[in-house]
């Protein structure tokens, strides 16, 4: 057995079979170095909800959303509907500096309108108005086209703060 083992080897299906192996296992130790290098600044997020068209973002850490950027946060501590931590990606329509108030359950930032805030959640548990006034400094305004989008309409998710921004993300698919 040993011997047709070896002869296999030295032949050349064998040693294309060691060749193919070993680039193989480089490859994907290439992958993995490179996925652990880029850690700190590059993630993969995934959207589980239609609340935007993409599907797989690629999260870009650390960087500064401008207005209309997809932003990635993490939940408060406080939200009721998701676990703490959970990480969401919405878009940047509301900047440091712009002005938040609703007009009824209409919201509205620096006078242009951005939809509704529903009363109640899908499942019927009471949804409060989010914050208004003047964002502060290194504060975003966190918003969906979807009219089921739990973002900064409401008070339990707020204005995203600097501690709980993770990055931009652009979408892959």
């Amino acid at each position: 057995m040993r011997q047709a083992l070896r002869n296999f080897l030295q032949s050349e299906k064998g040693r294309l079979l060691i060749r193919w192996s070993a680039y193989t296992g480089l490859a994907f130790l290439s992958v993995w170095l490179i996925t652990w290098f880029l850690r700190p600044y590059y993630a993969i997020g995934i959207n589980e909800t239609d609340s935007l068209s993409g599907h797989v973002y690629l999260i870009m850490k650390q960087q500064k959303p401008e207005r209309g950027d997809l932003i990635v946060f993490r939940a408060p501590n406080t939200v009721k509907y998701y676990p703490p931590g959970h990480i969401f990606t919405k878009i940047a329509v509301g900047m440091p500096g712009d002005v938040v108030e609703f007009r009824g359950r209409e919201v509205f930032i620096n006078g242009k309108s951005f939809g509704y805030a529903k009363t109640h959640s899908q499942k019927g548990h009471p949804l409060n108005l989010g914050p208004t006034g003047v964002i502060p400094a290194g504060h975003y305004f966190a918003w969906t086209h979807s009219k089921h989008s739990y973002d900064s309409r409401y008070a339990d998710i707020g204005w995203v703060t600097p501690d709980r921004l993770e990055g931009k993300a652009i979408e892959l698919f």
